[in-house]
């Protein structure tokens, strides 16, 4: 069937495709894995009794349903992400493929901003000649990620191929809502406190560059509307290739392509508009609780050696090398010196909200001096 042309970075509800297709399911369920299943049913007394069906992978769901007359459903935005099915019509995941059409009004748009001397994400994350593909690997690195530190926030990911085209699969949540369609929980509550500083550090680590509120869901409980979960969607623009400069805001009267006169920052820099958005709620005016203290210890070199490796082993040495730059790459040095300004923010009495402000070159490098690795990132168009 046509696919509507659409974005990889796509809102929640639009991943939910509620309104425009008329579904009832609200985000990304993350499926439990068989693997598990099969592991805690081995150690059941009754393991030598129990037949466990073997797992079947998505991109047989997918195939079946197609097959059953359940395409893919287009989705909003800027390029070609899909929504597919299972074989009942229950949209189950949303797939970003490796390569994917831009419109020809987001390539207007990009030209025009570039000349003007206005600067998107795109130009600093990795791969920027190739986004989509970037966003790819990005998707499932960030995955990879959350479960290898056990913050329990992104949706299973996957990197699949379906009709002979790679990409990222993430799975649909259920009973989940918009964060930014909730009154959040103000942080008196600790386990609520310990859910959303769990997420936003696992954030802070991703340097993720598009964390609006409409790009995370909350799952609350119905009595005390406090968070039961968070699921953090949407992980296509993470790990920059080094941090962003400064944020300049435009200057009324100030004619573009402009300079400001600083000489650390030469251009209208808009790369930084969605970053880290939960800084501004009521809940990050708390301080670090004792859990939050206890993930960034754990955040050892050792640990971090081992997700280095994790994540060339899962994704090949191929697009581990092509996205990350290698071990040595800016992507890296820029997720260790995350990790470090994590490191020191715990010793100090600085409110939560403080950290999202650790946002470019600039406020890092003075935070951390010359032990900072990576360096500012170049906009590349």
């Amino acid at each position: 069937m046509d696919i509507i042309g659409v974005n990889s970075g796509v809102t929640g509800a639009a991943l939910q495709g509620l309104e425009t297709f008329g579904s009832k399911d609200r985000g990304f369920q993350v499926l439990e894995s068989t693997d598990a299943l099969c592991s805690e049913s081995a150690n059941h007394p009754l393991a030598d009794r129990v037949e466990v069906e073997p797992k079947i992978s998505t991109e047989d769901k997918i195939q079946e349903a197609v097959e059953k007359g359940f395409g893919p459903l287009g989705n909003k935005g800027w390029s070609g992400s899909r929504i597919y099915r299972d074989s009942m019509g229950k949209n189950i995941g949303i797939f970003k493929a490796e390569t994917q059409s831009y419109s020809i009004i987001k390539m207007i748009k990009l030209v025009v901003l570039y000349i003007f001397g206005v600067r998107d994400q795109y130009g600093y994350l990795p791969v920027p000649e190739n986004d989509s593909y970037a966003n790819m690997i990005s998707e499932r690195a960030s995955y990879l990620l959350d479960k290898a530190l056990g913050t329990h926030s992104i949706p299973e990911t996957e990197i699949i191929t379906v009709a002979g085209t790679r990409g990222s699969f993430q799975h649909f949540l259920q009973s989940y809502e918009e964060a930014e369609s909730c009154e959040l929980p103000d942080g008196s509550n600790e386990k609520s406190l310990d859910i959303f500083q769990r997420f936003a550090i696992l954030d802070f680590i991703l340097g993720n560059l598009d964390r609006k509120l409409d790009n995370w869901m909350v799952k609350l409980d119905q009595n005390t509307k406090e968070f039961d979960a968070i699921g953090a969607i949407d992980n296509a623009n993470c790990f920059p290739r080094g941090h962003l400069p400064a944020i300049i805001q435009p200057i009324a009267g100030v004619q573009l392509p402009f300079s400001t006169g600083d000489s650390r920052v030469i251009s209208l820099n808009l790369a930084q508009k969605s970053q880290y958005k939960w800084k501004n709620l009521p809940i990050a005016q708390r301080n670090l609780t004792a859990a939050s203290k206890n993930l960034i210890d754990s955040l050892t070199d050792e640990k971090i050696k081992e997700i280095v490796k994790m994540w060339n082993n899962d994704l090949g040495e191929g697009d581990f090398n092509t996205f990350f730059g290698g071990e040595d790459g800016d992507s890296i040095k820029a997720f260790k010196d995350r990790i470090a300004v994590l490191k020191k923010f715990k010793e100090s009495e600085d409110a939560f909200t403080e950290l999202g402000s650790y946002n470019n070159y600039f406020r890092i490098q003075e935070y951390l001096g010359e032990a900072t690795e990576a360096p500012m990132a170049r906009y590349q168009f």
